[in-house]
């Protein structure tokens, strides 16, 4: 009985800690889109890649990056080299719009949670996207 209440407790905690991470990464992810949202709005795009690296500098945070889309690309030109797809996971997020995530977990050494959350350009809110 002792044993099945030890592995309950241990589901549970491990539960929780993933719903506090994946809580944690849609912040810091909401966090990143309105502050290149305030970079596009007062003209400093090209200072992107600090904002970037100090977000990164989060503990916790063991990497960040933006993908841009091929119509971005149109408009605005080529992005710079962390701006382009790292793996089939991030041209399946560009190409379909939708949201994917996982937990690497490992029982002993270093578990991560990845989150990619594509910025889809809207017309809706505080500020019309699509007027740029």
């Amino acid at each position: 009985m002792f044993s099945l209440i030890i592995i309950e407790l241990l589901i549970s905690n491990k539960n929780m800690t993933e719903d506090i991470v994946k809580d944690k990464a849609v912040a810091i992810a909401e966090t990143v889109k309105d502050g290149l949202t305030a970079h596009m709005t007062n003209g400093i795009m090209d200072k992107r890649s600090n904002y970037l690296k100090n977000i990164a500098d989060i503990q916790s945070v063991d990497e960040i990056w933006l993908i841009r889309g091929e119509k971005v690309d149109k408009q605005y030109g080529k992005g710079l080299s962390f701006e382009q797809p790292k793996d089939n996971i991030d041209k399946r997020v560009i190409k379909t719009g939708k949201q994917e995530s996982f937990f690497d977990d490992t029982l002993i050494g270093h578990s991560s949670y990845r989150i990619t959350i594509p910025y889809i350009a809207t017309s809706k809110g505080n500020i019309d996207c699509m007027s740029c």
